[in-house]
Formats: structure tokens, C-alpha cells, sequence
């Protein structure tokens, strides 16, 4: 369904559809710029009926953008802590995003996305996946484009998203002091995290 001039009204039956089909591995809904953040909505409505044969979702090259990505994310993380998905990548720009490892579903001390040209989009999809990672311990997202999900990685850093974090590197995020502050103060009371940005 790339390319395919798809736009939302097409996503929400494609999404109220997804929960029945137990054969779709991938489903790849790129290129398609009508796709707004009302699509990640439905799709994010889809996760939460569950599909447990879905394995990669691509939306990069539409428009869900942050607010959609924002309800993808937390939808794929209620379904992987209910264990009624088997959704393991998502790619938003150009990264394959790896959802069982950032929620901690498959356990891992450390994810390196340094350098991936990773967007405001896919900062917030991975600041609501590793909301209740408990074995991660470094985060490596530097050298990318994740200016605007600072407040989303900052509000959910105080909400104590991945609690035993020990190092988060956003460097070279061109955030501006705004952004820096409020991950700062975000992180102040948790002594064993390194914020690098």
C-alpha cells in the first residue's frame, strides 16, 4: 500500500479490518502524505484490539507526525505489556524502530540510534516506548532530529519513564535552551542518569 494516495478515511477501515487479518506480517502504508496524525489514532486503535501476526509497520513519509506518533506509542505499549502484539518494527522517517527492545519486552542494557536521522516523530514514539523499561540502561539517540520531542522525552522522563536509565545521549539535537532546561530539571532528582544534550 505504498504510494497509494491513502488518506485517513482509508487507514481507519484498513484499521478497523487489521484485527481480524491473523496472516499480515508487514504492512507498510509509506509514502502516502494524506496519512495524518488521525491515522496514527487508528492505527493506534488497531494495536489496541490486538493483531497478533503484525510484525512491521511503516509510515515514514506521511504526515502522523508527533501527535500521531505520541498515540501509536502509547497504544504499543499497552499492547506489548498485555503481550497482544508481536508488532517489532516501526519505522516513522527513515529508522526501523525496534518496539520489543524499547519497551523492554525483549530485554536489552543498551540502544544505540545514534546518527539515523531519526524525527520529532520517532522521539516521541521512543519516549512513550520506554516508559516502563526496566532493563535499559542506555539510550543512545545523538546526532539526530529530535528537536521537538525534547518536551515529550522531558515529561515522560519525569513521570519516571525507564527508571534505571543510567545514560541518555541527545546530543547534537539542535535542541534550544528551553528544551535543554526542561530535560534537565526533568532528570534532576534521578542522580544515577547521565543526560547528555
Amino acid at each position: 500500500m505504498h504510494n497509494t494516495q491513502l488518506n485517513d478515511a482509508d487507514v481507519e477501515a484498513l484499521a478497523a479490518a487489521l484485527p481480524l487479518n491473523r496472516t499480515l506480517r508487514e504492512l507498510d502504508l509509506g509514502n502516502n502524505k494524506k496519512i495524518t496524525p488521525l491515522s496514527g489514532t487508528h492505527m493506534a486503535d488497531a494495536i489496541r484490539r490486538g493483531n497478533s501476526a503484525l510484525t512491521a509497520l511503516h509510515l515514514y513519509d506521511t504526515s502522523v507526525g508527533a501527535v500521531g506518533a505520541r498515540r501509536l506509542g502509547d497504544a504499543l505499549l499497552a499492547a506489548t505489556q498485555a503481550d497482544a502484539t508481536a508488532l517489532e518494527v516501526v519505522t516513522l522517517h527513515s529508522c526501523a524502530l525496534p518496539v520489543q527492545q524499547l519497551t523492554g519486552r525483549a530485554p536489552v542494557r543498551a540502544i544505540d540510534l545514534t546518527a539515523r536521522s531519526l524525527s520529532a516523530a520517532d522521539g516521541a514514539l521512543i519516549a512513550a516506548l520506554i516508559q516502563s523499561n526496566q532493563t535499559l540502561r542506555s539510550l543512545r539517540l545523538a546526532d539526530n532530529r529530535l528537536t521537538e520531542a525534547a518536551q515529550d522525552f522531558a515529561s515522560r522522563l519525569r513521570g519516571g519513564a525507564a527508571s534505571n536509565l543510567t545514560e541518555l545521549n541527545l546530543e547534537g539535537n539542535k535542541f534550544v535552551d528551553k528544551h535543554k532546561r526542561a530535560l534537565k530539571q526533568a532528570v534532576a532528582a534521578r542522580k544515577q542518569l547521565k543526560l547528555f544534550v
